[in-house]
C-alpha cells in the first residue's frame, strides 16, 4: 500500500474514532454534572497536594536548622554545667542565652510552617471522601452509559486496532511529523483540494502544487497548513 494510500486509510479511522469518542463524551445531565463535581474536587485535592508539596523542601530546611541548633544548645548546656565553679561561668551563661535564641529563632517559623500544613492535611481529610465518592457516583453511572453504547464501545475498540495496523505500516520518517499534524491539526492530517483550495486551512493553491498533487507519487503538502494533500 502507497504512503498516501495508508495516509487516507489512517484519516478515515481517525474521523471515524473522532466521531464515536464524540458520541461516548456526550453524556446525559445527571452524568455529565457528576462528571464536573469529580473534576472539581479532583482539581481542589491537587490544589492541596501541590501546595504541601512545595513546602516539603522549606521545611526540610527548617527543620534541619532547628535541629543543628538545638544540638548546638544541648551541648553548651552540658558544658555550662562542667563551667559553673569556674570563672568563664558568667561567659558560658551569655554563650547558652544566645543558643536559646537562636534555638527559639529556629523554632518559630517551623512552627508557623507546620500549621500551614495541618491546614492543608485538614482540607485534605475533608475533600479526599468527597472526591472519592463523586468518583465513585460517576464511575458508577458511567459504565452504565457505557453499556447503553456497547455498539459504540465495540466500534471504537476495532478502529484503535486498526489504526494501530496502519501505524505499524507507515513509514517510520513520516511517523513525527504525521503525529504532530494529529496533535496540532485536531487529528485531520490529509485534506482534499477543492476548487484549488487547501480542504484544510482553506487558502487558494498554487498551480503547481494542485499539479503535483495529482501527478506525483510523492506526498505533496500544502504550503501554508503544512497537511498532506490530496486530490479527490
Amino acid at each position: 500500500m502507497s504512503s498516501l494510500a495508508l495516509l487516507q486509510a489512517l484519516q478515515a479511522t481517525l474521523d471515524l474514532l473522532r466521531t464515536l469518542e464524540r458520541d461516548l463524551t456526550a453524556f446525559p445531565p445527571d452524568l455529565a454534572q457528576a462528571e464536573a463535581e469529580a473534576k472539581a474536587l479532583q482539581a481542589q485535592v491537587d490544589k492541596v497536594r501541590a501546595a504541601m508539596v512545595q513546602v516539603d523542601k522549606p521545611r526540610a530546611q527548617l527543620q534541619a536548622a532547628y535541629d543543628e541548633a538545638k544540638k548546638i544548645e544541648t551541648s553548651t548546656r552540658a558544658h555550662l554545667k562542667d563551667m559553673q565553679q569556674q570563672i568563664p561561668f558568667a561567659e558560658a551563661m551569655k554563650a547558652m542565652g544566645e543558643k536559646e535564641r537562636a534555638v527559639a529563632a529556629a523554632a518559630k517559623p517551623l512552627r508557623e510552617l507546620d500549621a500551614l500544613v495541618a491546614i492543608r492535611r485538614k482540607e485534605l481529610e475533608i475533600l479526599e471522601p468527597k472526591l472519592a465518592e463523586a468518583q465513585a457516583r460517576f464511575e458508577a453511572g458511567h459504565a452504565a452509559f457505557l453499556a447503553a453504547h456497547e455498539n459504540q464501545v465495540l466500534a471504537k475498540a476495532q478502529q484503535e486496532t486498526k489504526r494501530a495496523e496502519l501505524w505499524a505500516q507507515l513509514d517510520a520518517g513520516l511517523r513525527p511529523r504525521v503525529e504532530r499534524l494529529i496533535q496540532q491539526r485536531q487529528g485531520r492530517v490529509l485534506v482534499p483540494i477543492e476548487n484549488g483550495i487547501c480542504g484544510g486551512c482553506r487558502t487558494k493553491l498554487r498551480s503547481q502544487i494542485i499539479t503535483q498533487t495529482r501527478e506525483a507519487a510523492d506526498l505533496v503538502v500544502c504550503e501554508s497548513c503544512q497537511r498532506y494533500l490530496f486530490v479527490p
